[in-house]
């Protein structure tokens, strides 16, 4: 009798353990993803690279003229797309040069790292002094990428609306000599593993804006688009329409220009591509586009300091390229492609 028990009991074992392997496993609960930044109500954004020159380059007139104009729109943000001080962003710099000038919207600034505040090879300072003096703005959670909602204002009658903001690091695994000082952006790693969750999770948000300071597609201003963010790029585009980014900002090149939406390829696709705008006019320096344009260009221009102004809607934004001294230019508005 014993035996047979036993038999039973190491049958009922064998059963219990079989039906629980072959039970099909149950979703995981929904976890925001790491490196969250900073929520805002509002829809008028103010956005812009390649601010403000060292000392050795000239005054800060170009870069504050660009500030005062912001000013006179009531930005609700302030989008800052990399090259914030050069030529290395030093405290001493901060301090003297950036903070009379930025300061006191320290709180109302969102942040994309350029190549810059690495100090681009010409130094050994690194990014410190400007982690330092935006502290958890310039990477939440420690990292220096992230993303934030935006919920729009709205009437007591209707429910708030929001947009998705991813920021990525461009600079895509620079070696310092001793080690790897930034994220890599390849199919695999960490950062487009990231986003591929950022996306899948907000999925119920419509409408969705990245910024970074490298382009993928430009025409060379000196800088031509970058093929290293080309991986991150497929993540974003609408190919599947399960995932899509549908706006772009960068920087890095010292002019604005638009360009039509595109896949990760380059292929102009109004239903599927993402559109993407170059506004690196904030005041460090203009410089000429050389070579041809774009294919997927749609306005640009390099004789003008100035900003991107973005108003957002629940279906789209409408953005104006606001110059100083010169009348608004490229006034477009937009549909968010899900």
């Amino acid at each position: 009798m014993r035996r047979r028990a036993l038999k039973r009991l190491c049958v009922l074992i064998v059963v219990v353990v079989l039906s629980v392997l072959l039970m099909p496993a149950t979703p995981a609960t929904s976890v925001p993803p790491p490196f969250h930044g900073e929520d805002f109500t509002g829809d008028v954004i103010a956005a812009v690279g390649d601010i403000m020159p060292s000392p050795g380059q000239g005054p800060a007139t170009n870069a504050q003229a660009v500030r005062d104009l912001m000013d006179t729109h009531s930005p609700d943000a302030y989008f800052l797309l990399g090259d914030f001080q050069y030529e290395c962003p030093t405290v001493e710099l901060m301090r003297d040069r950036w903070d009379p000038v930025w300061g006191d919207v320290k709180d109302d600034t969102y942040l994309a790292i350029g190549n810059h505040e690495y100090c681009n090879g010409q130094g050994t300072v690194g990014p410190q002094p400007y982690f330092d003096y935006y502290g958890a703005r310039a990477r939440p959670g420690g990292a220096t990428y992230h993303w934030f909602k935006i919920t729009l204002p709205s009437p007591p009658h209707l429910p708030n609306k929001q947009w998705l903001v991813v920021v990525l690091n461009s600079s895509c695994q620079e070696w310092d000599g001793a080690t790897w000082i930034t994220p890599a952006c390849t199919f695999d790693s960490a950062q487009a593993n990231w986003l591929r969750d950022v996306l899948d999770q907000n999925q119920h948000i419509r409408c969705t804006m990245a910024l970074f300071h490298e382009p993928l597609f430009a025409t060379p201003a000196p800088h031509a688009g970058d093929a290293k963010m080309r991986t991150l790029w497929d993540v974003m585009d609408n190919q599947g329409a399960a995932r899509g980014v549908d706006l772009v900002l960068s920087g890095h090149n010292h002019a604005y220009e638009r360009l039509r939406p595109m896949i990760y390829d380059g292929t102009i696709s109004t239903s599927q591509g993402i559109h993407s705008t170059i506004v690196g006019t904030g005041g460090r320096s203009l410089i000429q586009f050389s070579g041809s344009p774009h294919p997927a260009r749609v306005r640009a221009d390099d004789d003008h300091f100035g900003f991107l102004k973005l108003v957002l809607r629940e279906d789209g934004w409408t953005q104006s390229f606001k110059r100083t001294n010169a009348p608004d230019y490229d006034t477009v508005s937009i549909g968010c492609n899900q």
